[in-house]
């Protein structure tokens, strides 16, 4: 089974992005002192200005490729958390969260059957608040359970999309099921990591951090 130590795996997703932000203003600065003080004119020969371009693009390279492989560790552990036998959030409870999930069972399965789907998604948007995992498992098993009997309802509830973005937070469908915010804010921040590090290589070798990408 994957584990994962969620401040060991941020400070790395940290640190990355540190180094990654250092090795641009360093790649931009080896470009800058093959150049005349006019910003455009080599100071070497064609041919050795070339050969010292290509070495300093390709360190450059190599440096992003580190900070890009950070990233897919992380998404990599990630993925196989989600994956795991954890995705059932039954599976991690333990004996006396399992007992309470089972008395709540009856009433969280009547009310997810039959509420309003506004307020169900209401409901579930709570539910993910709340630190009893026991009642946060089972709300994501029959909330689960309405929103995929509700998607083949013609005409479709108006109420939906709601249910569908309540039951993400829970954990309950799409790409986060199976993970615990702290966790999908991991991953999220992994592939910002790894966005920036295609970008960093993008722009006929100009590397740079985009403006969006820096917040």
């Amino acid at each position: 089974m994957a584990t994962l130590d969620l401040a060991t795996e941020t400070a790395r997703i940290d640190a990355a992005q540190r180094q990654l932000e250092h090795s641009v203003r360093a790649y931009q600065e080896a470009q800058r002192d093959l150049l005349a003080s006019d910003g455009k004119t080599p100071i070497h020969q064609p041919a050795e200005h070339a050969r010292r371009m290509t070495a300093i693009q390709e360190a450059f390279a190599d440096r992003v490729a580190v900070a890009a492989g950070v990233a897919d560790g992380v998404l990599a552990t990630v993925e196989a958390m989600r994956l795991s036998e954890h995705a059932d959030p039954l599976a991690s409870l333990d004996l006396a969260q399992l007992s309470l999930a089972g008395e709540y069972r009856p009433f969280v399965a009547e009310d997810c059957a039959s509420m309003p789907l506004a307020q169900l998604a209401g409901r579930l948007e709570w539910a993910a608040s709340s630190r009893d995992k026991g009642l946060r498992a089972v709300y994501a098993r029959y909330g689960a359970q309405r929103w995929r009997k509700e998607l083949t309802a013609q005409p479709q509830p108006a109420a939906v999309p709601e249910l569908r973005t309540a039951l993400e937070k829970l954990g309950a469908i799409g790409a986060a099921r199976g993970l615990t915010p702290e966790m999908e804010a991991l991953r999220f921040a992994a592939e910002a990591l790894k966005r920036k590090s295609a970008y960093a290589l993008s722009g006929n070798g100009r590397p740079a951090l985009s403006p969006v990408e820096r917040l």
